[in-house]
């Protein structure tokens, strides 16, 4: 399981940190992605699908683990995200259930404002 959104080119990423228990990202968004184009040709906005994809592969990558969602407990998106702003910043806690779960609580930030919150469950195994 690849890292979908980065391998196209969406998004950069300029600095990850962390380790088990919690990881730090900070990203640039590819104004010129062709997400872009449809989602709004006038405005462009980051759709909210691909800020929680973000969070998933900001987890994958920081943990070098295959990630798969097991729960949705909540997902809030609070601000638009414009491709334009300049460093976003994707912060997530990891509370390890076992080896093979991790319940995550996750922001994704733009400047100093926090455009999504999310309480996911992933899993670490392949779907079977």
């Amino acid at each position: 399981m690849q890292p979908f959104l980065h391998q196209t080119g969406f998004y950069t990423i300029r600095t990850c940190t962390g380790d088990r228990q919690q990881l730090r990202a900070t990203i640039c968004f590819n104004r010129d992605h062709t997400i872009y184009a449809g989602h709004f040709p006038d405005r462009p906005i980051t759709p909210g699908v691909c800020l929680y994809q973000l969070v998933k592969e900001i987890g994958m990558l920081g943990w070098q683990l295959p990630l798969r969602l097991l729960r949705a407990g909540s997902m809030k998106f609070l601000r638009l995200v414009p491709p334009t702003d300049p460093d976003i910043i994707v912060s997530l806690r990891a509370d390890w259930t076992d080896e093979t779960t991790v319940s995550v609580a996750a922001t994704v930030q733009s400047g100093e404002h926090v455009a999504g919150k999310f309480q996911v469950v992933f899993s670490t195994l392949s779907y079977s």
